[in-house]
């Protein structure tokens, strides 16, 4: 038995040590035994060991253990769910890993299994889905490739118990590549599909261009199609940068002239509108970000006509609201009467500056210079009550 003693045992170190992330100490278990252990055994929870390690989403306990089980000839249990409709496949689809969800089908060629893509979890989520919620082309190609290969026609349209599904979740998240692939594969094997968007944004539009949203034959192995094809894309790889990036570790810039677009990669401003750069070295002499109030406005600046903000102002200088505002534009910043706001810039533009409502970085915009007057106080950490400000510290 090797370094352990007696069978029950063994198991219930091997399930310790995967519950403990500890991928050393299963594979020294497994190594240590002739084939004795019951591999596939469950705990109370309906969990085995090969669930386990996937949900720990560790490749080298799932390794191990499938090694020890084509070394002792052991079949393992692949699609046996436990008391909340867990699988392996699933599981590994969930957790976005490519390289235990390539063992497990590796594993399942070896040994002459035909896996069941179409599991589903307690939410009716499957593998295929998990894929395009992850924005993973590559197993989502994995999985259509393995399906076919199998002889397997996957729906691909159905729905979770979120009631989206994997077409919904691609052309939402501006994934062209996953949303052509289903759109294809629901054509080759007529499935229905129905296209459920937030709104018709540009990989709608890009399904469209593709013909694969009507019966309409369009040739996309053409080179002038093929070139248009990857424009779009490139287009859309970067909305994804939007959308994905952390805010936090973007550039605020002002900009200082007028700039009109001349193609669908440039973003027109005006002098005065702020915006967030992503990329100060998109190309040579551009950077690339969108418009501070609306991130679906976005695409490539000459780098001359901004103007980064730095740090140093970006508390801005205490004032308070003398009248209720309500902007007539999404530049424009609503507020109340009384309330505490922060300006950036004090010369935006002629009689407006630029700012936010105190405490409230996230919500910046323009407002009237009328209607707000500077606060003046010694401590900074306090707040003044609005009579205190009004009588007291404020100037015009």
């Amino acid at each position: 038995m090797g370094l352990l003693n007696g069978k029950t045992s063994d198991i219930k170190l091997l399930f310790k040590a995967i519950e403990n992330n500890d991928d050393k100490k299963v594979k020294a278990i497994l190594s240590n035994d002739n084939g004795t252990l019951n591999i596939n055994e469950k705990n109370k929870e309906g969990k085995y060991p090969l669930l386990l390690a996937v949900k720990k989403d560790n490749f080298e306990m799932v390794y191990s253990i499938i090694d020890y089980a084509n070394k002792n000839h052991i079949r393992l249990t692949l699609e046996e769910n436990n008391k909340t409709k867990e699988y392996p496949l699933v599981l590994a689809a969930k957790n976005n890993n490519m390289k235990i969800v390539n063992l497990l089908i590796d594993y399942a060629n070896i040994n002459n299994i035909i896996l069941n893509v179409e599991l589903k979890d307690a939410f009716f989520c499957y593998p295929f889905y998990y894929a395009a919620k992850n924005d993973n082309v590559e197993m989502a190609r994995l999985f259509i490739n393995y399906a076919e290969e199998k002889e397997i026609i996957m729906d691909i349209n159905d729905q979770t118990e979120f009631s989206d599904n994997p077409l919904f979740r691609s052309i939402n998240q501006y994934n062209a590549e996953i949303t052509e692939l289903i759109l294809k594969y629901s054509k080759k094997y007529k499935l229905k599909t129905k296209i459920q968007c937030e709104e018709k944004n540009e990989v709608y539009n890009y399904s469209l261009f593709l013909g694969l949203l009507n019966e309409a034959n369009n040739n996309i192995n053409d080179k002038r199609k093929q070139k248009e094809k990857q424009k779009y894309i490139d287009f859309l790889n970067q909305k994804k940068r939007i959308l994905k990036k952390d805010d936090k570790n973007y550039s605020e810039a002002v900009v200082l002239y007028d700039f009109k677009s001349s193609n669908l990669k440039e973003l027109s401003v005006c002098k005065g509108d702020y915006i967030v750069v992503t990329d100060w070295n998109i190309s040579d002499g551009w950077v690339f970000g969108y418009k501070i109030n609306d991130p679906n406005v976005f695409g490539k600046i000459p780098r001359h006509i901004i103007n980064r903000c730095y740090e140093d102002y970006v508390e801005g200088d205490l004032v308070s609201a003398i009248y209720d505002f309500k902007g007539n534009t999404p530049d424009e910043l609503d507020f109340k009467k009384d309330e505490y706001l922060r300006v950036l810039d004090w010369n935006i533009k002629d009689g407006w500056v630029y700012g936010y409502i105190n405490g409230n970085r996230q919500k910046k915009g323009i407002f009237p210079k009328l209607f707000i007057r500077r606060v003046y106080y010694e401590n900074q950490n306090y707040l003044p009550s609005y009579e205190e400000a009004v009588n007291n510290k404020m100037t015009a």
